[in-house]
């Protein structure tokens, strides 16, 4: 998955976010590497397990665990690292597309687990690390309320919204994917089948599945019903065609198929959808 960044906006909305919180944030891109934190330093008791090749395997497999649940659930998430401590982590997306994660912790939730520091303590004696300053290490860990973290993720998404808006961070979508969006768009309510795109395109199945995976990692039946949902949230939202019409013209033709891919895409049934669209819109 390739993408267009602005890094220099990326940084200063993490910047931001850090002077108004205090709170450590970090931006991944779809493949989980890391695009940039801010600040760049770890706190003190994370520095240490990432100063180890062993404890931060458990810190990278922590982060894959939240972006995997992430990209299952579709929203945002609060979940404990292999230390115990608290973090947020949240999707980014482009249209339909989950292009990376935006994350925030290194922290205690409050009321501070009465025997924190002594579990860091085991963890750290587990992971064979002789530390003998623990207490003085977890004194520096940024304690928050379970109120406050709600609140900081709340500014979070917000600004997950601001990113994905302003196309701070987009999918690159070269020359073939146009194409195939402009192919797919005036075929919407059509089958569409991987030998009428290998056709229309001049490439074998193999080429076809390669050029899709490596550019947005998925493949081409998951694309195109991505493309037929993100049709189907435009005329719910834009036009009082009933669910059948949009059905038909977006190709599911089955009514009820249609309500179960649109429930677990979006999460919401396709009639909260539009009342919800239709709020928004007053």
């Amino acid at each position: 998955m390739t993408l267009n960044l602005e890094l220099e906006s990326l940084e200063n909305i993490i910047k931001d976010f850090y002077n108004v919180t205090h709170i450590r944030a970090s931006i991944y891109d779809g493949n989980y590497s890391k695009i940039l934190s801010y600040p760049k330093e770890h706190s003190p008791i994370c520095s240490i397990m990432h100063n180890n090749d062993q404890t931060k395997q458990f810190c990278s497999q922590s982060n894959r665990n939240a972006f995997e649940q992430c990209k299952k659930e579709k929203k945002l998430i609060i979940y404990t690292c292999h230390m115990g401590l608290s973090e947020v982590a949240a999707p980014l997306w482009d249209s339909d597309i989950i292009i990376g994660y935006i994350v925030f912790g290194q922290i205690i939730c409050s009321p501070a687990q009465t025997h924190l520091t002594e579990s860091i303590r085991e963890k750290c004696e587990e992971y064979g690390l002789d530390i003998q300053n623990i207490h003085d290490l977890v004194s520096q860990i940024n304690i928050r309320s379970k109120e406050e973290i709600l609140s900081i993720a709340h500014l979070m998404e917000a600004c997950t919204c601001y990113i994905m808006y302003r196309e701070i961070m987009r999918l690159n979508r070269n020359g073939f994917i146009l194409k195939l969006d402009e192919y797919i768009d005036s075929h919407i309510h059509d089958k569409i089948t991987s030998e009428a795109l290998c056709q229309e395109f001049y490439m074998s199945r193999t080429k076809l599945y390669d050029t899709l995976n490596d550019t947005v990692h998925m493949s081409i039946g998951r694309y195109v019903k991505l493309k037929r949902i993100d049709r189907a949230k435009y005329l719910l939202a834009s036009t009082d065609m009933s669910i059948l019409e949009i059905v038909d013209l977006t190709g599911f033709k089955n009514y009820n198929y249609f309500c179960q891919v649109f429930k677990k895409e979006v999460g919401v049934t396709a009639n909260q959808y539009r009342l919800s669209a239709t709020d928004k819109s007053l």
